[in-house]
């Protein structure tokens, strides 16, 4: 995958999922505090020198099945998992 078409393809999946207009969902709990309600997943894409190419948060199943989505981390190498996150690099 060259630099364009990863870039295209990242337009695209924030332009479906939304993700520049994600707020966190806040609940406040029975003692008074707020706190973040967390999305089932958050993806993290970074190229070959560590910057931060896509950042989304996953609030619906159906998002997380997003064909772009899919094509861009098919394209990708898995890093690891650390809570709800997962990271991944691209190397473009």
């Amino acid at each position: 995958m060259t630099r364009e078409e990863a870039h295209e393809l990242i337009g695209i999946i924030k332009k479906e999922l939304n993700v520049e207009a994600y707020e966190p969902n806040l609940i406040f709990l029975e003692d008074g505090t707020m706190e973040e309600v967390e999305p089932m997943r958050i993806i993290k894409i970074y190229d070959a020198h560590d910057v931060l190419l896509l950042e989304a948060p996953i609030t619906k199943l159906r998002q997380y099945k997003n064909k772009h989505l899919r094509k861009l981390l098919n394209a990708s190498d898995y890093l690891t998992e650390y809570g709800n996150t997962r990271y991944y690099r691209l190397d473009i």
